[in-house]
């Protein structure tokens, strides 16, 4: 099921709730992934003026994928001084029932640039996240709702609660944990059809589903990442160093320098990573971590493995 395929996928919450760099979380409503290239596109417009995309990150919202649910998480963000404000609201645009093709697409892409330019304009030099409750579905508006009994609907049935006893097994929908509220799985709302002309959110379908997170600041390669080295003394039987590194972007590539030859990290999944089997020697007790242009250098210990002594020596036996 498409949703088993979204939920693999982590929230914006869990990938941003260790980043202390962020100074200001930009919140627009109903930005989906189909914003992706746009977006990159003004912000690389702003390169002149010291404003640079350091990474582009998928993330999930939670279901059902409506605003309530998914700004609670967002919220979650905000410690001590960082700013969140809210900008650029084409969830609101995309409910009214007036909207007419092609008018419709051309209003939302100049609210969307419209709000690139003002946080861009409003916190030069900040680092900045941009970052969004749900996305929005326009093929709905394309097929017959299913009317199906004994729900009430929401958000124009893209999910709906049960309205007594509990939510049977249905290829139309997805059960969440209460046992009562059931998000539409494909593009058919649950109750009536969709107006023409109008996106909706609250189901399972990937548009509604995955969220882009955008980090931005005057720094073309800003450092965002932690590396703890977990294995200082590194063996002759096992010639590999692990890290924990957390904060990457999905533009980093993570290596190790040893003895003047570079090894691969690869992930092993859970922010872990494991070089390539490294060529040791003794005399070597330095390793240096590279990530984008930064590098840090770590203190190993390499143990190659004991000598055997020569047990006759010094007793004067020829053999």
């Amino acid at each position: 099921m498409l949703v088993d395929s979204t939920q693999k996928f982590q929230t914006t919450y869990h990938l941003l709730y260790n980043r202390g760099d962020i100074e200001v979380f930009y919140w627009i409503d109903g930005l989906g992934i189909d914003w992706i290239p746009l977006i990159t596109k003004l912000i690389a417009d702003q390169q002149q003026e010291k404003v640079f995309l350091n990474d582009v990150k998928i993330a999930r919202a939670v279901l059902p994928t409506k605003t309530d649910v998914n700004k609670e998480n967002l919220l979650k963000l905000v410690k001590g001084d960082v700013k969140f404000e809210k900008v650029g609201d084409i969830d609101k645009m995309a409910h009214q029932n007036t909207n007419v093709y092609p008018n419709n697409i051309i209003n939302e892409i100049d609210a969307v640039c419209n709000a690139i330019h003002e946080l861009l304009r409003k916190y030069t030099g900040k680092k900045i996240a941009i970052v969004s409750d749900h996305g929005m579905t326009y093929l709905s508006q394309r097929v017959a709702g299913l009317n199906l009994g004994g729900f009430e609907y929401h958000h124009y049935g893209r999910y709906a609660t049960k309205t007594s006893s509990n939510a049977t097994s249905d290829n139309n929908y997805f059960i969440l944990d209460d046992g009562k509220t059931v998000c539409a799985l494909n593009h058919s709302s649950l109750g009536k059809k969709i107006d023409t002309g109008m996106g909706a959110h609250g189901g399972c379908t990937p548009e509604e589903v995955l969220v882009p997170i955008f980090i931005i600041s005057s720094s073309p390669n800003n450092k965002t990442w932690e590396a703890t080295l977990l294995n200082d003394e590194i063996t002759g039987s096992n010639p590999v160093v692990e890290f924990r590194i957390i904060g990457l972007t999905s533009l980093d590539a993570p290596k190790v320098e040893y003895n003047g030859k570079m090894y691969k990290l690869v992930s092993k999944g859970n922010n872990l990573f494991i070089s390539e089997p490294m060529e040791l020697t003794e005399e070597e007790t330095s390793i240096r971590l590279y990530i984008g242009e930064y590098s840090e250098i770590k203190s190993i210990k390499v143990n190659t493995g004991s000598k055997e002594d020569d047990l006759f020596g010094g007793m004067g036996i020829d053999i």
